[in-house]
């Protein structure tokens, strides 16, 4: 009997009762203590710690610029809570994929 992994964790991406939790508890530990957002130098370091995690090669300066003005819809320098939640649907996505 075969597991379909990607067909799991897309179900559990859609149900908040297990996503919300995981984007609060690291949105809260991201964020500067009584911000209700990220600014782009957090952006940064998760995006880098993420890379070095998977021990993929550090993503360019250009990638993380490009990541940072697609999530970043206002263009206020403020990534809120609902544009990390993007970052993470996406990055679950990208590892789920490479499966």
């Amino acid at each position: 009997m075969s597991v379909d992994i990607k067909k799991i964790v897309n179900s559990k991406l859609q149900s908040d009762h297990i996503f919300e939790p995981l984007v609060d508890k690291t949105f809260e530990e991201f964020r500067i203590k009584n911000n209700n957002f990220l600014e782009k130098e957090k952006f940064e370091e998760i995006i880098r710690g993420i890379y070095k995690t998977l021990r993929l090669p550090p993503p360019s300066n250009n990638k993380i610029e490009q990541e940072w003005k697609r999530l970043n819809k206002k263009k206020d320098g403020k990534l809120k809570k609902e544009e990390y939640k993007e970052l993470i649907k996406d990055l679950i996505k990208v590892v789920v994929d490479s499966l």
